[in-house]
């Protein structure tokens, strides 16, 4: 997929050109999305340092959508009108926020391919200046700069507008500079694309498994996800407890089948220690599983509360387009019998109002609710065959 960034706070010239190099991407069979900061709000990094302490922006604005973004792109194109002779105020302080993303994942832009647009309302009003701003950008963080190469577009795609739409519309050579920029970015492409499918063959995948403080069918849950662990060996899958799922796995006296099949689990210590949250958003593990959920961890989720360590989780991956799958111990409205760690059945109430908080999830993009712990094995087939 190819990201493609307009810096430009009006929509006009600027996004016109990105437009069309995008369809241009699409007709060679790229998929596109375009993100435009026309109308967001992207504040300028701060240099907190927040993000190296816990590996996410402290800002909660509008760039949380282009993180999301930029996680599974390919390939990434940033056009900007030409300011004082470089970059836009907004194209800048995009650039600045990725901070964020390299401080949570120091390789997170490695591998990409990354192209440049400039459009000035003067002849020569600072273009190249413009995109060499963009390619510092792009070399400072791991991303593969790509040209028009020489004749015509030699670091990118630069237009003269005369500030007005059909002022670019009117720039032939500017045009033939994006058509030859372009079809080097694809090229480029199609060539990192065979060096990820080689890749992605020796690539170790990883699943964020989370346990909550239920203990309704909860050995069950260990079962099958040892039988998982057997079945996909080539799959990392990283345990992580609430602090009531820690003593409700001592409590079942499961902790040592847990550290001899998946190694320690990572205890909870506040919604963001261990820092599964930030893992999660950068896409570090393929999905979220919360398997049993508490009816206290489902109406959180429901509810936008990310003050416990699997809720902040889940609202997070949710954020960056990652999967989260949740089996709740209150699925259907009733009495349930449960096991005790001494075998005794234990006679329970569902109430209404978790069952309605369920029914609220299930509606959410990116959340699948699993019935019971078979259901997991589906969860594991549909992503790794």
């Amino acid at each position: 997929m190819i990201v493609g960034i307009s810096g430009s706070p009006r929509k006009k010239a600027t996004e016109y050109v990105l437009r069309e190099a995008l369809r241009i991407l699409e007709a060679q069979g790229f998929q596109t999305k375009f993100f435009t900061v026309r109308g967001k709000e992207i504040k300028p990094c701060q240099h907190c340092d927040y993000c190296l302490k816990h590996k996410v922006c402290r800002i909660e604005d509008d760039m949380q959508e282009l993180y999301g973004m930029l996680k599974n792109a390919r390939g990434i194109v940033m056009a900007t009108p030409v300011y004082n002779g470089g970059v836009s105020a907004q194209i800048k302080a995009v650039m600045d926020r990725c901070r964020a993303l390299v401080a949570a994942d120091y390789d997170f832009f490695r591998g990409k391919a990354g192209m440049a647009i400039a459009v000035g309302g003067d002849r020569i009003g600072g273009q190249e200046l413009a995109i060499q701003q963009i390619i510092t950008f792009y070399i400072l963080n791991g991303v593969i700069p790509v040209s028009g190469g020489s004749f015509g577009a030699n670091l990118g795609a630069t237009f003269w507008s005369k500030d007005t739409l059909e002022g670019v519309k009117e720039d032939e050579e500017g045009f033939r500079s994006l058509r030859k920029t372009v079809k080097r970015f694809a090229s480029t492409l199609k060539m990192l694309e065979g060096d990820e499918m080689a890749e992605e063959k020796k690539k170790k995948k990883r699943v964020a498994w989370g346990i909550t403080g239920s203990g309704d069918r909860l050995p069950e849950t260990v079962e099958v996800m040892k039988k998982i662990r057997r079945q996909y060996p080539d799959v990392e899958i990283a345990v992580y407890l609430s602090k009531a799922g820690e003593q409700v796995i001592k409590y079942y006296k499961l902790m040592n089948d847990l550290k001899e099949n998946f190694g320690a689990a990572r205890v909870e210590i506040d919604a963001n220690t261990p820092f599964l949250a930030g893992q999660v958003q950068v896409g570090r593990y393929e999905f979220l599983l919360i398997a049993p959920a508490t009816s206290n961890t489902v109406a959180k989720i429901s509810m936008g509360i990310a003050d416990s360590l699997l809720s902040n989780a889940a609202i997070m991956a949710l954020k960056a387009f990652v999967p989260v799958y949740i089996m709740p111990s209150d699925y259907k409205e009733g009495e349930v019998i449960t096991k005790l760690p001494d075998g005794r059945d234990l006679r329970l109430r569902v109430r209404k109002e978790d069952v309605e908080h369920v029914r609220k999830i299930a509606t959410m993009d990116g959340v699948f609710i699993l019935e019971k712990p078979e259901d997991i094995h589906g969860v594991f087939k549909k992503h790794f065959g």
